[in-house]
């Protein structure tokens, strides 16, 4: 493990860089120190937020990795943030077959299609205000740090129904 740490570098993000960019280079990968991004799908209209990757989270177009595709998405720092970041080929070069880095790799993995799974579920079997308080009881340190149109998109609802729904929860008017 402490041969796969000297391939990461530390990388500051200002607000509003991309980490990655849709169509960009695919092979990024990082640690997010401090800070805070959203994984963003855009069309000509509208932006629709994926996720949000805060300290401890790691960042990267994982799918692209694996089909070594550019990405669909943007990953975008709504903070100054701090990433340690390695070039994941290179990675998987040096150390494909080792069992650390395989055990890295299946751990991401898991933890990826474990949150894509219940964000999945939560969309089929939750109503909009069901998410939200879900939204408020797991990402609870997320609240002040984003502003309510991004929670909005986050939760797949419009701003006026964000606010109908939170003026409902906490009587606000």
């Amino acid at each position: 493990m402490e041969n796969l740490r000297s391939f990461f570098f530390k990388k500051g993000y200002s607000k509003g860089k991309s980490f990655i960019e849709k169509e960009d280079s695919f092979n990024k990968i990082g640690f997010v120190e401090s800070g805070l991004f959203k994984l963003v799908y855009e069309n000509s209209e509208k932006e629709y937020i994926k996720d949000f990757c805060g300290e401890g989270d790691v960042i990267g177009a994982y799918s692209s990795l694996l089909r070594q595709t550019p990405p669909v998405f943007r990953i975008v720092s709504l903070e100054d943030s701090f990433v340690w970041e390695a070039d994941f080929l290179v990675l998987e070069a040096r150390f494909g077959n080792q069992l650390p880095f395989v055990s890295l790799l299946k751990s991401i993995s898991d933890n990826l299609y474990l949150k894509k799974e219940k964000r999945e579920s939560d969309f089929i079997l939750l109503s909009a205000e069901q998410r939200y308080l879900e939204f408020v009881q797991t990402r609870k340190s997320l609240i002040h740090r984003l502003k309510d149109y991004e929670i909005a998109s986050y939760l797949g609802i419009t701003n006026v129904a964000f606010s109908r729904i939170k003026s409902k929860l906490f009587n606000l008017g």
